[in-house]
């Protein structure tokens, strides 16, 4: 099964990452309290870990939301961001085969076959990612949604209604992690 920020291993390979990366992966990613996008400011909201079997933290993760805009409205037309920053190194390919498969788990298959083509694009934009980078997937009603590198813009994917089910990977009913969840939508300044 996929690994939540998109890491799949053999078990051979899991023990040299784990052996390389474990040092590293008890450092915990410091984000900022507030962001700006598109001329708006988003608060920190909560940030948390995602672990592959308990044990190797592979990434944090930080969701910005708008002063004022509750945990259930985190997947209405608001502007919104997911800040991930890695603590190991991941495959673009294996970002997508992951995201694809939460997919799956949180959106109904009529709904996930009429935004293949938006996904698809998404999953073009993905790069390889090294330990220290960082991916922000940010929606700006209006605008769309864009994926960017280490704060360098990728592309943007449009619509409220694909931003929207992208976004239940991690925050809907069935996300990669429930604990993750709960960090995520937990009070501002929430620590994992």
């Amino acid at each position: 099964m996929p690994f939540a920020c998109g890491f799949r291993r053999t078990a051979a390979g899991v023990g040299v990452a784990l052996a390389l990366a474990l040092p590293a992966a008890a450092d915990k990613a410091v984000f900022p309290e507030a962001v700006t996008v598109g001329g708006r400011g988003m608060l920190l909201r909560g940030p948390g870990p995602i672990r592959w079997k308990g044990l190797l933290r592979v990434c944090d993760v930080a969701l910005y939301l708008p002063d004022g805009t509750t945990g259930s409205e985190a997947l209405a037309d608001v502007p919104r961001r997911l800040a991930f920053h890695y603590h190991v190194s991941i495959r673009a390919a294996e970002l997508a085969e992951a995201a694809e498969h939460h997919l799956a788990e949180n959106v109904p298959a009529a709904e996930l076959a009429r935004l293949r083509p938006r996904v698809d694009e998404l999953h073009r934009l993905y790069r390889d990612v090294k330990k220290g980078d960082g991916f922000w997937l940010t929606y700006v009603p209006g605008r769309g949604t864009e994926l960017a590198l280490n704060g360098n813009p990728l592309g943007v994917v449009e619509g409220a209604d694909f931003a929207a089910a992208y976004f239940r990977i991690w925050l809907g009913e069935r996300p990669v992690s429930e604990s993750l969840r709960k960090s995520l939508l937990g009070p501002p300044g929430g620590q994992p």
